[in-house]
């Protein structure tokens, strides 16, 4: 495993274009300046023979033809030198987009949180970037082993595992394969990583090349956030009185049991996400609008107790008992609705002897 090219992304092709030098060449006309002055002396030649009648006719069509072929290698050798100028131009054009995208791949590996690793076709790890093993503390291979197969025993689930196992064996690409374990000094580790399968120009398989992240804090603050919903879930449930959370937007948060049997024709709306005038609608229809007065008129006015937060009032809900019920409102704009069974105080006071009048 290649550790040595630390902080550095994976190569963006496995010919390096920026290796190749420009070739070096005469200009066009230099090129072609050779063939042209022996061309053109050829027929010099040929005239001036020709006037002095010196020259016969074979070797007259000698000379005329090797001027020919003289100038005819000069427009070649032009052609040559103009193509290979062409060339070179599109070549430093290739050297300085590759050497622009190296740039940007530097910078974006220079800030990314996590390290970048690859493999070949047997899956063995052929590079991890020094990200990791400053992250770690101590050898990777220590940690993933010798291939991707030797994540499995980090992965908390066997189904889980198994899924990417098939993704990996059948060179395809994944995403966020977590992997948990202890590291060197007895810290906990929760690392995701994904990748995509590379191929080569025969589209065969060639090995992965990936990246991954450290998910530790995010993952241990989601544990604790959990942990926390369900004492908190625990201490509602576990208090007498009815309660209900709503958020800003009307919807409803958290209900504990209590306040559920209160509302029993209800029950099945006091869900996570139910909207509160839903709610209401819901508890008229089924029965809590009593038939008596308007509808709307009485809609609207339980509505408004709920946006308004007015003074506890006492009622007879759905369950045949009383409850005093209250509404407040939260720091962040909800609502909580408490409700206490007075249905014993009620009972008590109808016991208690009337006073004489005066």
């Amino acid at each position: 495993m290649d550790a040595a090219h630390a902080d550095r992304p994976p190569r963006a092709a496995d010919a390096d274009v920026s290796a190749v030098e420009p070739l070096s060449g005469p200009s066009r006309f230099s090129a072609s300046l050779p063939g042209l002055l022996a061309g053109l002396t050829g027929i010099g030649a040929l005239l001036g023979l020709s006037a002095s009648g010196q020259i016969g006719l074979p070797a007259a069509g000698a000379l005329a033809a090797c001027s020919g072929f003289a100038l005819w290698s000069a427009r070649r050798a032009g052609s040559a030198a103009a193509a290979l100028a062409r060339s070179n131009a599109v070549l430093r054009q290739a050297q300085g987009a590759l050497e622009g995208l190296r740039a940007r791949s530097r910078d974006f590996a220079a800030v990314s949180p996590g390290w970048f690793w690859e493999t070949g076709r047997d899956h063995r790890y052929l590079s991890l970037s020094g990200g990791l093993t400053a992250l770690l503390d101590c050898d990777p291979q220590m940690v993933f082993g010798d291939s991707l197969f030797d994540l499995g025993r980090l992965v908390a689930d066997e189904a889980t595992w198994a899924e990417y196992r098939a993704d990996i064996e059948a060179g395809r690409p994944f995403r966020d394969l977590e992997v948990s374990f202890e590291g060197a000094h007895g810290r906990d580790f929760v690392l995701r990583l994904s990748a995509v399968p590379v191929h080569g120009a025969d589209g065969r398989f060639r090995g992965y090349r990936g990246c991954g992240i450290d998910a530790t804090a995010e993952t241990l603050a989601l544990v604790e956030a959990r942990f926390m919903q369900a004492v908190m879930h625990d201490a509602i449930d576990s208090v007498s009185e009815g309660f209900v959370l709503f958020n800003a937007d009307g919807r409803l948060l958290i209900c504990n049991e209590q306040y559920r049997r209160a509302y029993p024709t209800i029950a099945d709306m006091l869900t996570p996400g139910r909207n509160f005038s839903e709610i209401l609608r819901a508890a008229a229809e089924r029965g809590g609008h009593g038939g008596e007065g308007d509808f709307g008129a009485w809609f609207e006015q339980r509505l408004t107790r709920h946006l308004q937060h007015s003074a506890p009032v006492d009622g007879r809900l759905s369950d045949g008992r009383w409850y005093r019920i209250s509404e407040h409102a939260t720091g962040t704009g909800g609502v909580v609705k408490i409700l206490m069974d007075i249905t014993e105080l009620k009972r008590v006071r109808r016991s208690w002897p009337a006073r004489p009048p005066g």
